[in-house]
This record gives structure tokens, sequence and C-alpha cells, in this order.
């Protein structure tokens, strides 16, 4: 489809709604234009003036901008290292403090899928070290609708792809159609939304205080402007104890190292603060 205006004409401050100038103007300009094709409007000013009077229409571009794709272990080489040598490692330095809770804050939840995937760790990592600990693992996303769906904690089969067998023998019921997540393992998640743009918290308030020793910010991170980004990952800075580790998505490694943040462990996207 031919479009008669470049976009960033359309994405000029003076006549955007303020909520969409948040988003990286390549991701923001690509969905745009997927739903200008959905209702057949062939030129921006068209579907700007749409925009601005129908909140139905603000709605559905708000719901297509909530990128809510996740699966379970999606990155496999983050996961393998925390598995193997992050977590343990914590353990190991809550061990020589005297401190025995573990506190984790998966920022972008979704339907639970990270969050889920952290839990499994922690429970493997109970049963076979010699270490006592408990864990809390805060879980929020920006989408109410996606907190339900994490509390309920229903996934097809495309879902766990990255997850063994004997994971989901271990972890999850099953029929035919669906996996649902074993009662056992929501026992130490706290989920709810929660906004990381909102200016008045840095933290959940479910989380009381903050302080975490891991922090998930994974591939959410491009989607928004560079000053978004940054605000972000100084909020996250702000909440993580002074050992603590940020984990990001494989291709936001760049977007960390930019805002104060060195990789622990090369190529794992595990950061620490400099």
């Amino acid at each position: 489809m031919e479009y008669k205006k470049p976009f960033v004409k359309f994405f000029d401050a003076t006549s955007l709604p303020t909520y969409f100038q948040q988003f990286d103007v390549t991701f923001l300009e690509r969905t745009v234009n997927q739903r200008m094709q959905s209702l057949h409007v062939s030129n921006w000013d068209s579907y700007l003036k749409l925009l601005l009077e129908s909140a139905e229409e603000k709605s559905a571009l708000e719901n297509m901008l909530s990128n809510s794709h996740s699966l379970f272990f999606r990155n496999t080489l983050t996961f393998s290292v925390l598995e193997y040598i992050s977590l343990p490692t914590m353990l190991l330095d809550l061990r020589s403090n005297k401190v025995k809770e573990l506190r984790i804050w998966s920022t972008s939840c979704a339907a639970g899928q990270e969050a889920y995937s952290i839990a499994i760790l922690l429970e493997e990592l109970k049963k076979n070290s010699n270490i006592d600990f408990s864990y809390r693992i805060f879980a929020t996303d920006l989408s109410e609708a996606q907190i339900e769906l994490a509390k309920e904690g229903i996934y097809s089969a495309s879902a766990l792809g990255n997850t063994s067998l004997k994971r989901i023998e271990t972890w999850f019921d099953s029929n035919r159609e669906s996996y649902t997540i074993k009662k056992s393992l929501k026992e130490n998640i706290v989920f709810s939304t929660f906004d990381l743009l909102n200016e008045q918290l840095n933290f959940p308030p479910e989380s009381v205080f903050g302080e975490f020793n891991l922090v998930f910010c994974a591939n959410i991170l491009f989607y928004y402007a560079p000053q978004q980004q940054h605000s972000m990952l100084q909020k996250l800075r702000k909440v993580l104890v002074s050992n603590g580790c940020l984990v990001t998505g494989e291709t936001e490694r760049g977007l960390a190292s930019k805002n104060g943040f060195v990789e622990k462990y090369q190529q794992s996207a595990i950061y620490r603060m400099k």
C-alpha cells in the first residue's frame, strides 16, 4: 500500500496522543501500518483523525502496541547461565550474608511464562542444593488481562517449546489441548499490574520496599523510544541491591550497556551495575 506522507510527520508530537510518543518510531510505524491496512485506510491524516476521535480505535492500537508474546525459558542461553552460574552464586552470597530470601522482579511478565520459568529453576535448586533459602517473585505487567491469564497459568503447547519433557511432566498438568501450571509453583509468586513508566512508583507496592536481587526487563525495552528506555533502566538501578543483576533480552544487550550496566557473563544478557 502506498502512503502519502512520511511517517515522521504523522509522529509529530503536536498532534499524536502522548501515550503513543513513548514508543520506538520504527515499531510504532510498523504497527500503525498494520492497523491501517486492516481498516483499508490509505493515508496517515485519515487514520490520525480516526485515532483522535475514536476511543475504540485508540484502544485497538494500544492493544496492538502491548506486545504480550512470550515463551517459557525464552532466551535459552540466558536461562542456562542463570541455572548453572548466576543463581547458585547468588544463593552462596545470600548464605554468606546470612540472608535467606531471594527477591526477584519480573517487570513485564506477560501471561506468566517468565515468572514460572524462574520459579522452576529455583524449585530445582532448592531440591538439589544444600542451601536453605526461600524466594519471592513479584511478577508485573501493564496489561490487567495478561495478569489474569498469568494467575490462571494455562498454556498451549507452543509456549513450551524450550521446556524439557521432564520439566513439563514435573510442573504441569496436561490434557490434549493445554498445560496448566501446578498449584505448588504459584505459592511464591505475586502477580500485579504495574507501569514501568509510572513516575511516582519505582517498584510494585506488593513488594513493600523493592530491593531486588534479580530484575528481569527482557524483550520490552526495544519497543520504546530512547528516553523511555533510559527512564526504565534508571528506575531499575534504584531497586537492585548492590550486587544484584539485571536480565534483558538478547537483542537489548547494547541498551543496558549504554545505561550504566556491565554484562556479568559474556553474551548472557545478565548485567551488574557499574
